[in-house]
């Protein structure tokens, strides 16, 4: 788990995820 979270794909995606979320409100 430590090392997915180390990748920077995995920050792109959860940024993008925090958009969707807020465009959705």
């Amino acid at each position: 788990m430590v090392g997915t979270t180390h990748h920077p794909h995995d920050v792109t995606i959860s940024r993008e995820s925090s958009t969707t979320s807020q465009d959705q409100q």
